[in-house]
């Protein structure tokens, strides 16, 4: 069985909300979309992440280097699911995820 649910970042998009939008406009029933706080622990327990846009959002780094310019943004924790894969490279991932670039 296939359970496809979104993860939305708090600051994805250009205002609160734009998103949430767009997946309404685009039939998106609202059951399946999540908000970063309630999805984040779901990671671990999922087969295949798809992120679609801004790779900072899902960037380990921010997390785990104190260093990143990036270093304490929340982020979706998508290295925890078995396979990542990005619409575009990342510039980090969690070792010993399967993650990958599509």
């Amino acid at each position: 069985m296939l359970d496809c649910r979104f993860g939305i970042h708090p600051v994805a998009g250009r205002m609160p909300g734009q998103l949430n939008v767009l997946l309404a406009e685009a039939g998106v029933p609202y059951d399946v979309v999540f908000e970063m706080d309630e999805i984040n622990a779901d990671f671990n327990d999922t087969d295949v992440t798809l992120v679609i846009g801004a790779n900072d959002t899902v960037n380990s780094a921010a997390v785990d280097d104190p260093n990143s310019v990036i270093a304490g943004m929340p982020v979706l924790e998508v290295s925890f699911s078995q396979g990542a894969y990005t619409s575009m490279p990342m510039s980090k991932i969690r070792e010993g995820s399967a993650a990958a670039s599509a």
